[in-house]
C-alpha cells in the first residue's frame, strides 16, 4: 500500500503543487481544509482503512493497534478510516477496535532489541 508511506504522500503533494511539503505540514493543510492535501490525505485513509479492514476480516483481532511515524494520519482523517473499515468489513464480524500510538525511539530500541534476543535465543530472526 504505498499510499500510505509518508514519502508517497509527500510525492503526491510535491507532484500536484510542484513544490516540497512536510508530512506534518500536509496534515495540518488537509486539517484546515487546503484541497490537494486533503484528497491525498483522504485517499490514504480510505487505503489505511481497507487494509485495517482486511487483516481484521482475516484474523479475527479483537484489537488493532495502530503505531509509527505516520500515524497523525488518524488524528486527521480518523473518521474515514473508521467509516472504511466499517464498509469493507464482513457484515456479521464484530467492530474491529482501532487503537492509535505515537511511537517514538523508545518503542523502536525495544522492537530492535526483541530481534536481536530471538536470533541469539533462535538462532534465526524474521525466517
Amino acid at each position: 500500500m504505498s499510499l500510505l508511506t509518508i514519502p508517497s504522500i509527500e510525492y503526491q503533494i510535491r507532484a500536484a503543487t510542484g513544490r516540497d511539503t512536510a508530512y506534518p505540514e500536509i496534515l495540518a493543510d488537509a486539517a484546515a481544509g487546503e484541497p490537494m492535501a486533503a484528497r491525498v490525505v483522504a485517499e490514504a485513509a480510505r487505503a489505511l482503512g481497507i487494509l485495517v479492514a482486511q487483516i481484521a476480516n482475516f484474523a479475527m483481532p479483537q484489537k488493532i493497534l495502530l503505531a509509527g511515524e505516520g500515524v497523525g494520519l488518524m488524528d486527521v482523517a480518523g473518521n474515514t478510516v473508521h467509516e472504511t473499515v466499517r464498509a469493507h468489513r464482513h457484515p456479521d464480524a464484530d467492530p474491529v477496535d482501532l487503537e492509535t500510538k505515537v511511537s517514538d525511539f523508545h518503542d523502536w530500541a525495544r522492537g530492535a532489541a526483541v530481534l536481536a534476543i530471538q536470533v541469539l535465543v533462535l538462532g534465526s530472526g524474521l525466517g
